[in-house]
Formats: structure tokens, C-alpha cells, sequence
């Protein structure tokens, strides 16, 4: 296999066959749903650069790695993608929303296929449509990563071997790199699959476009030497080659700065829409009163999580899978309990929650957003809301319950 087609290696799961699993339960198992957590292992993985991005809808299209599986003609075929509710993103070391990544980045997938489709039928049209990729049956995404987020929680870096000013190359070498606590990414099992990205020595591109960082500076390549350990963002991977370099980050004082940028305009995202959170049960008293039980989602800052106090105040939004509101109520924080040991998209925070009026919204399975009550509150953005009356297209994938 040629190193241009490493970075996004496609390997179907292994761990989910045995002589004891038919491939129902394998397509079951790999098959996610909106209104359930999904098992340890049993995501997809590949890699794939964002050519277009719906960041109200949480939707996407991917042009997917080629690798030496695809025939030419299904390779760099659109893959349109959904975020789960539960799903999350992280961008420079830290948790980000779908609006903070440019078009251009390289991400790394783990992914589900969509409900309701038969897999077979689902590859045997995608080979008699030019068009449609033979990928096209994996669309629910559980979490992206960046480059950086991607080797930074790997704990790898990238060593100088070579820099070729002329072709403007760099040659690269995989090493191990110290974890920066200050840029913590939690260790999920989200695959079983082979999902190292590159590895060993490797060539890519850079240009004059290529940004440079160094403490609080922007520099040229020329400040790149050889011998350093460096942290990249790639684009046009597989396109041309391993990919060209978009943002290199040359020590860790950089990359801390990166990452709390980042994690800034997250923190200061959520509190002005609430924290996603899947509804367990709910337990009905008189009156039209109840209490809710949510499991807050993962993905999300630490500091969010510990904002989720036992007799706080809130302000819950029901809203969609794609998480547009449609409407809310107050509510306070009867309990708070942890599980050491969640699913997948599952921060592990269990809230008990206190209603006066219990809404419609407020059934097992549905997602809700939750907000302190004393954070600044701002109004959500037209767009944002559930029935908009602007021109954003309808999207093909649109969930059972998004057609209502």
C-alpha cells in the first residue's frame, strides 16, 4: 500500500464477528439512532476532508481518503454525513461546534450507518450510480477530530526530517510526544478498526499560505527547522498526494494557546444554547408536575460538566436531533450522579431534574439543552430555530422525526 493512501485506511470492524454473531447484529450494531447511546467498539472509522458544511443542521459532506479498496471511479465521491445529537467535535485539542471548522480541514470520522437502510442495497446502488459513493451507507457521525486533536490525544508528534524549500516538502516522521494536560482528551473506545492515521516517515506539502505558529506568533516556514516536533492540520489529503499543510504548530506554548482559544469560543457557544442531554425516563406526578432524568452528552468543556450543580436553576429546551430549539421551560437540579463507566456520546453525568409542567419534548429518547439560569442569556438566532422561514435547502438524510 502506497503512503498516500495510509491516512484514511477504511477497515470494517473485526471484534463484532464471531461464531456466535450473525450479520444482522453486526449491521444492528453498527447502526445508531438518535434516541440511544451507542456500545463501546462499534463505531466506523475513516478520514475525509469537510467540503461542505450545514452548521445549523449539524450536516455535511466529507470527500472521504482514497484508499486502495476503491475502484477510481468511486474515489473523492461526496459522502454526506448527519451529527448525532450525541455526537461531538474537537478542533485544535478542544471541543468545538460544527460552525467553528473551515472548509478545507481533514477530519477523522467515527461513524454509524443510518437507520432504516439495508447495506447491501445501499452499496449495490451506489455502483450503479456514478454519482453516489460506495461509502454512502455510513452518515452518523459520533466525533470528529482534527489533525491535532487526532495525534495530540494519540500522543504522537510529528519530528522534522527534511524541509525541501525548493519543492516545498516536508519529510516527517511519527514519534511519541508527552500528553499536555492542559489539552485533555478523554480515551473513548470508540472503534475497533484500525485507526492510526499515518504513520512512520511521511512527505507532505506546504506553501506560502501555510501558517506558522510559535508562542503568540504567526511566522513563515522559515522559522521550521530540523530536529523540531511539531503538530499539524492537513488538507487535500489523498488528493494529491499525503496532504498539504494548513496550520503547523511548532511548540507546546502554540498549541496550549490553540487549544484554549478554542475551548473559549466553545464554553462561551454552549452557555448561549445549553448542553445537550438524552432523556432517560421521566416519572409523572399530579398536576401536569414530574421529574425528568437526562444523561448529559459527552464532547462537551469540563468546566460545563461541574457547572451542573445539585438545587440549580435551569432553563431546558426541547429540541430536535439536530438540536434547534422549539420551545422550553424553567427547571431545577434535584440530583447529580456519575457512571465511572458510560456508552459511547455519554458524558457519564446523570441529572435528576424537577418540572412544574412537564412538555411535550420531555420523553425518553428525546434530546434537550440545558442552560444555568444564570448565565447571560441571549436569544438564539432565527436560523437556529426549529421552523424557519429563510432558504437553507433540505438535505436528503432527514431523520423520521425531522419531517414532522
Amino acid at each position: 500500500m502506497t503512503r498516500a493512501c495510509i491516512i484514511g485506511l477504511i477497515v470494517f470492524p473485526a471484534i463484532l464477528s464471531s461464531p456466535f454473531t450473525t450479520a444482522a447484529e453486526e449491521i444492528a450494531a453498527q447502526t445508531a439512532t438518535p434516541n440511544e447511546f451507542p456500545q463501546p467498539g462499534t463505531a466506523h472509522y475513516l478520514a475525509g476532508e469537510l467540503t461542505l458544511a450545514d452548521h445549523v443542521n449539524r450536516r455535511g459532506i466529507l470527500r472521504p481518503d482514497r484508499t486502495d479498496a476503491q475502484s477510481k471511479y468511486q474515489q473523492d465521491l461526496p459522502l454526506e454525513f448527519s451529527l448525532l445529537p450525541y455526537g461531538s467535535i474537537y478542533y485544535h485539542g478542544a471541543s468545538a461546534s460544527l460552525a467553528d471548522i473551515p472548509i478545507g480541514t481533514h477530519l477523522h470520522a467515527y461513524i454509524y450507518r443510518r437507520a432504516g437502510i439495508n447495506p447491501d442495497e445501499e452499496r449495490a446502488a451506489a455502483g450503479k450510480d456514478p454519482l453516489r459513493s460506495d461509502l454512502s451507507e455510513w452518515s452518523e457521525v459520533i466525533r470528529f477530530e482534527d489533525d491535532f486533536s487526532f495525534y495530540q490525544r494519540r500522543g504522537r508528534g510529528w519530528k522534522v526530517q527534511s524541509i525541501d524549500h525548493t519543492q516545498q516538502q516536508l519529510k516527517l516522521t511519527s514519534v511519541e510526544i508527552e500528553l499536555n494536560e492542559s489539552i485533555p482528551l478523554e480515551q473513548r473506545d470508540f472503534t475497533s478498526e484500525s485507526d492510526t492515521g499515518l504513520q512512520s516517515d511521511v512527505t507532505v506539502e506546504f506553501d506560502d499560505a501555510t501558517r506558522v505558529w510559535q508562542g503568540t506568533e504567526w511566522l513563515t516556514i522559515d522559522a521550521l527547522e530540523v530536529g523540531q516536533v511539531v503538530q499539524l492540520n492537513l488538507s487535500e489529503c489523498t488528493l494529491y498526494g499525503p496532504g498539504r499543510c494548513v496550520d503547523i504548530w511548532l511548540d507546546e506554548e502554540s498549541r496550549t494557546i490553540a487549544a484554549e482559544r478554542q475551548r473559549q469560543r466553545h464554553i462561551r457557544y454552549q452557555k448561549q444554547r445549553g448542553l445537550p442531554a438524552m432523556v432517560t425516563h421521566v416519572e409523572h406526578q399530579v398536576g401536569g408536575r414530574g421529574h425528568v432524568f437526562v444523561r448529559v452528552c459527552d464532547g462537551l468543556d469540563q468546566s460545563l460538566y461541574e457547572s451542573m450543580t445539585k438545587n440549580t436553576s435551569i432553563i431546558a429546551s426541547m429540541v430536535s436531533s439536530s438540536l434547534r430549539p422549539h420551545g422550553g421551560g424553567g427547571m431545577g437540579i434535584d440530583e447529580v450522579t456519575h457512571d465511572s463507566n458510560p456508552p459511547l456520546g455519554d458524558s457519564g453525568l446523570e441529572l435528576k431534574l424537577h418540572c412544574y409542567e412537564l412538555l411535550e419534548g420531555m420523553r425518553p429518547g428525546y434530546t434537550i439543552r440545558l442552560q444555568r439560569g444564570d448565565w447571560p442569556r441571549r436569544e438564539t438566532p432565527r436560523e437556529e430555530w426549529i421552523r424557519p422561514r429563510d432558504l437553507r435547502p433540505e438535505w436528503p438524510l432527514v431523520r423520521k422525526e425531522e419531517k414532522k
